[in-house]
């Protein structure tokens, strides 16, 4: 089902039967055929399709007061979409910090705090990563480092995974972002975060797709964030 801000369409996203509306660098509404998504079925697809599983048929199970807490977590948060500032439901909440556990158990080998669970969180609003910035490797190699502080006053992880080299005149990318270069990290509360990737194209251009989820249940996730970055050489 397709969402329209104002009467003329000035926004409108979704699909309605064939079409699909969407938006690009050149114009404000673009409408295409409706396609199916890509379903290579490769390991790293399936294991996200197995998480967000999962996910569904734990907030499914899920207790009654459990709900009612996510619902009432999820009213202190406020996202921004193409229409506007919205709020999610309880059940988007829990299930996506869910999936992105799971997720971080499957591709970083990680054990968080209390594992995957539909605990709600008891503090209010999403995680914020402060500061974040790219920097040169402080090891000797050729890539970069992406860092954020975590300001939370919890224990978080930090993850990330970038794309493959693109054109040095690109300066957006949406995606896709290479799974098998995903790393996650420990971060104290009031310590920085930092991302390695290395073996990469000296002054090659990348992108970055990274955010933070609590180390502990009720996890509480902050957005997705994608960076710019160009490689280059750390000497010994």
């Amino acid at each position: 089902m397709a969402r329209m801000l104002g009467i003329h369409a000035s926004i409108i996203r979704g699909s309605v039967g064939g079409n699909t509306f969407t938006a690009n660098r050149n114009h404000q509404i673009v409408i295409r055929q409706r396609t199916a998504p890509v379903q290579p079925n490769t390991t790293f697809q399936a294991q996200v399709k197995s998480a967000f599983a999962a996910a569904v048929v734990a907030w499914e199970t899920a207790t009654p007061v459990a709900r009612q807490q996510w619902n009432a977590y999820a009213q202190t948060v406020t996202l921004q979409g193409p229409l506007g500032p919205y709020q999610p439901s309880g059940r988007d909440l829990a299930i996506a910090q869910y999936a992105y556990t799971q997720w971080m158990q499957n591709i970083a080998g990680i054990s968080p705090l209390g594992g995957a669970s539909m605990l709600a969180p008891s503090s209010a609003g999403q995680l914020a990563m402060t500061f974040l910035a790219v920097q040169p490797l402080t090891s000797p190699g050729t890539g970069f480092e992406v860092v954020a502080y975590n300001m939370n006053g919890e224990d978080v992880y930090f993850g990330g995974s970038r794309s493959l080299k693109c054109a040095s005149s690109r300066n957006y990318w949406s995606g896709p972002f290479d799974p098998s270069t995903a790393d996650v990290q420990t971060v104290a509360d009031a310590a920085q975060g930092t991302i390695a990737f290395d073996s990469l194209e000296d002054e090659g251009v990348y992108f970055v797709r990274v955010r933070m989820i609590s180390q502990s249940a009720g996890r509480r996730l902050s957005g997705n964030f994608i960076v710019r970055a160009i490689a280059s050489v750390t000497s010994p």
